[in-house]
């Protein structure tokens, strides 16, 4: 018995021994699972952190990026709302055009009379304008006046022609030869030519012209002046064939003036008649006026625009189409009735024409009716043509129209106006007749991008067919009473 009790002692205490190592165990495991459970919420708590601090960065970000786009939108609404601002006063007629005044007879250093120049300064008598330009100068005459009373001879100002020829304005160390022709009678020209010719380099500073009838050589244009000129004007002019006897009921030259690289250009009071006053001018077989890269401002005024067939003038990049023009240009108050309907054969081509811009194109009180083709085209060229874009990828940067009475009549073939590939377009009252196109279409040559922005500064809605291209229907349809709507700056 006392045996079996000790067993049962000692089996007891084993099994306490037991549990007391069982318990030790599961206090450690435990002891082991706080101290991860306290790791782990750590963790846990650097990682909640961390994410708070994450989620801090984006809603930073957030806020900032909102900031931005909102003061981007207010920006963006600012210039919106500068752009479609009322223009109360026809913007570049306060700018200086470069027109300057005719010399008054006191001013005349020559007079070309009867096969003879005169110089008013003592300096003789001698046959040809070359001669009497280097006698000038050897007394420090800059820029030298003639006055012509009748049919003179060539005056070729600047150039190598001639290596100084009797015709060739030109003298030792002239860095720009500069001259003035004036007519003092209704019969008196001259035949004029400055630039260069066939590839000879010739140099001008100031070459002008006042009524006086300017007679083409035999060339392809009256006048060819495609070096570098300082300013040129022709004011009060008209264009003759070389030959005084020419049927000037016949086609004559291609084009009247063709300039290209010039400072100043100015044109005005342009005339259309012949030998003598009321008499047919010449029938061109393109341009008159064909104009190319300027560099700082060209004004085309009070011009009689007739005898073309196909533009008044085409203001365009230079021959190679690299250049791109940095002048101004205004067309202001040019007139001209059934341009184009005294030729037979149809070229094309709009009375005023401009095909790259980039310093304002201003296109204010002209007035063309029954026009053959178009009378103002404003628009691009495509690649193929090789002209130059602005950086918008449009090739104007702004136009202004104003004042114009354009009247499409039986001879009319096309729209009356078109405008297309402008950064800026602004209308204000115009007479317009027939079609009016603010975007182009592609055609062979025509760049057909649509214009930026597009106003019309009136109350209500112009009179006019306005017609526009729609890339959704890829061709052009009527704009809507809507559309007319949101155009106008009231």
């Amino acid at each position: 018995m006392k045996y079996t009790i000790l067993i049962i002692l000692l089996c007891a205490a084993a099994f306490a021994q037991d549990l007391r190592s069982q318990a030790g165990s599961a206090i450690a495991a435990h002891t082991q699972a706080q101290a991860a459970l306290a790791e782990a919420e750590a963790q846990a708590a650097d990682a909640l952190v961390a994410a708070r601090a994450a989620l801090a960065v984006v809603r930073d970000a957030r806020v900032a990026e909102q900031r931005a786009g909102e003061a981007a939108r207010i920006a963006l609404d600012e210039y919106v709302a500068t752009l479609k601002a009322p223009v109360d006063t026809r913007p570049g007629e306060d700018l200086d055009w470069g027109v300057r005044p005719k010399p008054a007879p006191g001013e005349y250093d020559w007079i070309a009379e009867a096969g003879e120049i005169r110089s008013t300064r003592g300096l003789g008598t001698v046959q040809h304008f070359g001669t009497a330009y280097r006698l000038s100068r050897t007394e420090n005459d800059e820029h030298i006046i003639f006055g012509v009373m009748d049919a003179a001879g060539a005056a070729r100002v600047g150039g190598t022609w001639g290596q100084g020829g009797d015709n060739d304005l030109t003298y030792p160390g002239d860095e720009r030869a500069s001259a003035t022709f004036v007519g003092m009678t209704g019969v008196a020209s001259v035949s004029l030519s400055f630039g260069s010719h066939h590839n000879r380099a010739m140099r001008t500073g100031d070459v002008m012209a006042f009524d006086i009838g300017l007679r083409g050589p035999n060339d392809t244009f009256a006048i060819r002046a495609n070096g570098s000129s300082d300013h040129v004007q022709l004011d009060g002019c008209w264009f003759l064939h070389q030959d005084p006897n020419f049927d000037y009921s016949q086609t004559s030259y291609a084009s009247g003036l063709h300039i290209d690289n010039w400072g100043t250009l100015v044109l005005r009071n342009q005339r259309w008649r012949g030998e003598t006053p009321g008499s047919p001018g010449l029938k061109l077989r393109e341009h008159i006026y064909y104009l190319k890269s300027g560099r700082i401002s060209t004004l085309v005024e009070n011009c009689h625009l007739y005898g073309g067939n196909r533009s008044g003038f085409q203001k365009r990049p230079d021959a190679e189409g690299h250049m791109l023009p940095t002048d101004r240009f205004m067309a202001r108050g040019n007139f001209a009735d059934g341009y184009g309907t005294n030729h037979e054969v149809s070229d094309g081509g709009a009375l005023l024409t401009v095909w790259v811009s980039n310093g304002g194109t201003y296109i204010y009180d002209n007035v063309a009716t029954n026009f053959r083709y178009q009378a103002l085209v404003v628009s691009g060229q495509g690649p193929a043509r090789n002209f130059p874009f602005l950086a918008s990828g449009n090739q104007h940067d702004v136009i202004y129209v104003a004042g114009n009475r354009f009247i499409a009549g039986p001879a009319t073939e096309r729209s009356t106006v078109s405008i297309s590939s402008a950064d800026r377009v602004h209308l204000w009252a115009n007479e317009f007749e027939g079609k009016v196109k603010l975007d182009a279409e592609w055609n062979f040559k025509q760049q057909g991008t649509l214009n930026g922005l597009t106003s019309i500064h009136l109350d209500v809605a112009p009179e006019w067919d306005l017609w526009k291209y729609d890339p959704a229907i890829d061709s052009e349809r009527r704009l809507t009473p809507e559309e007319v709507e949101a155009l106008l700056i009231k």
